[in-house]
């Protein structure tokens, strides 16, 4: 079962999942925690650890993109730049 949790191909069906049916919940969670269109990195990955697991998005899924985020989007993320990131990993950019 672990296996299947860590194949790339799961990682990047959750991340859709996340674009997909799960947007709106993460819009309105990211607007909560933003200030001046953008959040601060460290809360965003408190906010998905918190929320990923709720919402049905596996550990690995959350791995790679809580990763992600600290390697390319920098200390202050913006939606868009979240978004961007999100599309990029479920393409398997």
């Amino acid at each position: 079962m672990l296996a299947a949790e860590n194949n790339p191909a799961t990682v990047a069906s959750d991340l859709t999942l996340l674009l997909d049916e799960l947007m709106i919940p993460l819009h309105l969670a990211f607007d909560l925690g933003a200030t001046e269109e953008a959040m601060e990195a460290g809360a965003l990955v408190a906010m998905l650890g918190a929320k990923l697991f709720e919402w049905g998005i596996g550990e690995a899924a959350h791995n790679a993109l809580v990763a992600a985020i600290g390697a390319q989007l920098g200390a202050s993320v913006s939606w868009g730049a979240l978004v961007g990131l999100i599309e990029q990993m479920a393409m398997g950019e």
